[in-house]
């Protein structure tokens, strides 16, 4: 018995060695079957790693910049699942492509394609930034020079037969020297941008600085209802405010989920914070509210705290808005929220509502308030927020939000909007319109972001009344982040796609918010305090002053009445010439259509006059009903091509006696070209136009016409005259009379 036992247990332990030999012949099988599928060694394998490495080092540099401040383990959560299903992808791939070789009895690099797939759908889909085919371009260079270089570096490693031949080695060095010029393109600032192209009229008196400090001393304080999650200068408010409900106004955001555990509420309950300076003292001083844009930079409201000290140091209180918890950011790619622009403007009305309230019972400050001289400030999406507010203040509410009292007991009487964004918050159906409110908008050549001058849309939806202004600001080599001091120099991209960027080109951060300073400073002591020496910076000129940075602007304004002035908006072109709202314009030496300006990416909102001259003088009439003594012909105008022949313009005035006198209107230089706006270093990665027209404002007195004999009798026609020697396309617009 103990025999038989001995024999099964040593049948039983030869059955475990024999099971133990077949799983390994099963691997060698399977091993040896695809070596003779799979195409490997030292160079595939280094190939494959270095593939797999650039891959994740660009991700990770990518997904370093989206971290939040205090969020970093969700941020992270959220961020891993771009290469886990890029590793997934990569893993489907391999099998395929095994099937496939199989099929075919072929012998394919198979993990090294995989990983190709993998890392390229990684890379791709990272964002493009300023240029998708720069992004494309840079991930193929990447992936290819990575393979090279790994397959080398694996094959010099492993020696022996393994090592490179000549070619290889050639190739390798070829990618490696292509690196090193694309690291080297990248690191370098850019081209740069042309020379200044400054006003066609430049001159006048200068009124006094408007970006001096003023003589009150600044007091800072801050009211909030919460503290945010990631951040902290709200910690130690000095009011506390209540919450608002904005469930109404935004879906996606719910009670545990990930937004509501980093921030610390959820949209039933938004709070109501904010950055306060003020003089020290006195009153009552104008109210002026500051929405920055959105952006994953943390901290943006104090981004304005240079603009927010210079003019509480010249009498106004300022308050900067934080909305930072409405912004785009990594959390987003679990599932963004739907409303937040709108969230903007509803927010921006219940600040001034908690204003209201604190000036019955007292508020963060010590000075004075005056809520009958208030203006709204915004910045990117936050310069459209304020633009709506505007209106849905003036509506008394909001056609999407029924039942909701919006009024603020407050008088809105100016707005100010940097390099807005524009119909992202249309009011009652429609994009929003601007009437008995002043209204400046400021953009840069060089925005990225945006794109265009997309204020000019709102600088043409606002309708001036006797007491009101506006004026549409260009800013040569001013890009769309440096009017915000925590949004860098970048306006698009992160990790490598940012550098794509011609920062060169661009003013200094400092000069920037200079402009900034100086025109939003001017504006609202022209608006709000009836600065008139202050309001000359509006008026189509600038002058030479040091305290205004030396680059090209193109100002647009207008102001008071304008029932003479014709805006083309409902103007068709008729056998006579133009049939307008008030009457037919005879044009003369020039064919004439009616279109929208033109903008960098799509069009504008605003009709204009186009006309295209062949090289001889064109005229187009003018209406003279109401040209008295003190009256004022005024015109914008704009080169509809950059780069355009000179077109100079003057003012014809003819009597009743056909006596005939001109006075320029240009100058010499004639229309001025459109500012440059190239905003990454090479042109023929540029994804959109490099330039857009911008139309210039003139104002011209009739009065300076005189005959030969000397003064004209009583004017019986007048036109605008443009001559050109080559062949030119011009933009006309806002033509005609003012008292």
């Amino acid at each position: 018995m103990a025999v038989q036992r001995r024999r099964r247990r040593n049948r039983g332990d030869g059955g475990t060695m024999d099971s133990g030999s077949a799983e390994a012949r099963g691997g060698r099988r399977v091993r040896g079957w695809l070596q003779r599928r799979w195409l490997t060694g030292p160079g595939w394998t280094g190939a494959t790693v270095a593939v797999a490495v650039t891959a994740l080092a660009l991700w990770g540099w990518r997904a370093a910049e989206q971290i939040l401040p205090g969020a970093a383990a969700a941020s992270w959560r959220i961020l891993v699942n771009d290469p886990l299903l890029a590793c997934g992808v990569t893993v489907v791939v391999a099998l395929l492509l095994t099937g496939v070789v199989a099929a075919l009895r072929r012998h394919w690099p198979v993990p090294f394609l995989a990983v190709l797939v993998g890392a390229l759908l990684l890379l791709v889909t990272m964002g493009a930034g300023a240029s998708r085919t720069a992004w494309l371009l840079l991930c193929v260079v990447a992936v290819t020079t990575a393979a090279l270089i790994g397959g080398a570096v694996g094959g010099l490693l492993a020696g022996g037969s393994a090592r490179p031949g000549r070619g290889r080695v050639v190739a390798a060095a070829v990618s490696a020297a292509t690196v090193a010029v694309v690291a080297a393109g990248l690191a370098w600032p850019g081209p740069g941008a042309d020379a200044p192209d400054l006003l066609a009229v430049r001159g006048g008196e200068a009124p006094a600085d408007p970006s001096a400090r003023g003589p009150h001393e600044v007091t800072s304080t801050s009211y909030a209802s919460a503290v945010p999650g990631p951040t902290d200068h709200y910690a130690s408010a000095d009011v506390t405010t209540s919450p608002v409900d904005a469930s109404g106004l935004i879906s996606g955001w719910r009670s545990g989920d990930t937004r509501s555990q980093v921030w610390g509420f959820d949209a039933s309950a938004l709070p109501v914070n904010g950055a306060v300076w003020a003089p020290a003292e006195g009153g009552p001083f104008p109210l002026v509210l500051i929405a920055h844009g959105n952006s994953p930079h943390a901290d943006s409201d104090l981004g304005f705290a240079y603009l927010a000290d210079v003019l509480a140091s010249r009498g106004y209180v300022v308050a900067s808005l934080d909305m930072g918890f409405l912004n785009t950011s990594v959390l987003d790619r679990a599932g963004g929220i739907v409303g937040a622009d709108r969230t903007r403007a509803w927010l921006v009305l219940q600040h001034l509502r908690q204003w209201a309230a604190w000036q019955e019972g007292g508020g963060p400050v010590a000075a004075q308030v005056d809520l009958g001289r208030v203006a709204l400030v915004g910045h990117s999406r936050g310069g459209e927020a304020v633009a709506a507010a505007t209106a849905l203040d003036a509506l008394g509410s909001d056609p999407e939000l029924p039942g909701h009292d919006l009024t603020t007991g407050v008088t809105i009487s100016s707005v100010v909007a940097l390099a807005p964004s524009d119909g992202l918050v249309p009011v009652g159906g429609e994009p929003v319109v601007l009437q008995d409110v002043n209204y400046l908008t400021l953009a840069g050549s060089h925005d990225a972001d945006v794109g265009a001058f997309a204020g000019s849309n709102q600088y043409a939806r606002t309708a001036t009344s006797d007491d009101t202004v506006k004026a549409a600001v260009l800013i040569h080599r001013a890009n769309h982040s440096q009017f915000n001091a925590r949004w860098g120099r970048y306006d698009v991209g992160l990790g490598l796609s940012k550098h794509v960027l011609d920062t060169a080109a661009l003013l200094a951060p400092e000069q920037q918010r200079q402009v900034a300073t100086v025109l939003v400073s001017a504006f609202l002591d022209h608006t709000l305090r009836d600065d008139r020496a202050a309001g000359t910076l509006f008026d189509g000129t600038l002058p030479e002053a040091g305290w205004l940075p030396d680059t090209g602007y193109r100002v647009a304004a207008a102001s008071g009445e304008r029932g003479g002035v014709i805006g083309f908006d409902d103007a068709v072109v008729g056998a006579a010439g133009l049939d307008t709202s008030l009457g037919t314009v005879p044009v003369e030496g020039a064919s004439a259509t009616v279109a929208p300006l033109p903008l960098r990416v799509g069009t504008s909102d605003n009709p204009a006059l186009h006309l295209s001259l062949d090289g001889g003088p064109a005229r187009v009439g003018i209406p003279v009903e109401g040209l008295g003594a003190d009256a004022r012909v005024v015109v914008d105008l704009a080169q509809l091509s950059a780069g355009g022949a000179p077109v100079t313009v003057h003012l014809e005035v003819t009597d009743a006696g056909g006596a005939v006198a001109t006075c320029p209107v240009t100058g010499p230089d004639g229309i001025p070209d459109q500012l440059s706006g190239q905003t990454v270093k090479l042109a023929v990665l540029q994804p959109t136009a490099t330039s857009e027209p911008a139309l210039q404002s003139y104002a011209v007195s009739p009065a300076c016409a005189s005959g030969p004999g000397g003064d004209l009798g009583p004017p019986a026609s007048v036109a605008i005259v443009l001559e050109a020697e080559a062949s030119a396309s011009v933009l006309v617009d806002n033509l005609g009379v003012v008292p």
